[in-house]
């Protein structure tokens, strides 16, 4: 199965086998993201993920430090905001967050 370019990180970073999973609602606030299996992010450095070019001290595949930079920037142009946090069973979870707009979405379709 070919990887698609939006799902590359969380593919390199989670462990052999383990899903990765994209969720879309909670607590009436709509979210686009991403959990992967992978080793998370070193807490202290995990705000500093989404800075340009930034690679977290842990980071043991290649890559550039614009893919969280990047999705940050998707979320400003949207009025979303992006959420990076460790996942308590293992690995990362990063997540475009709209408040409130599953209410809006549920109430009109289409729109």
């Amino acid at each position: 199965m070919r990887r698609g370019y939006r799902l590359d990180n969380a593919l390199r970073y989670t462990l052999a086998d383990s899903p990765v999973v994209v969720a879309d609602r909670q607590n009436g606030d709509v979210l686009l993201g991403v959990l992967d299996a992978g080793p998370g992010g070193v807490p202290d450095e995990l705000p500093r993920l989404v800075e340009r070019f930034y690679r977290g001290s842990e980071a043991r595949v290649e890559g550039s430090g614009l893919g969280l930079t990047i999705a940050r920037r998707i979320a400003e142009t949207h009025r979303a905001r992006l959420d990076v946090e460790n996942r308590a069973g293992g690995g990362l979870a990063a997540f475009l967050r709209w408040r409130g707009a599953a209410q809006v979405s549920e109430t009109s379709p289409g729109r």
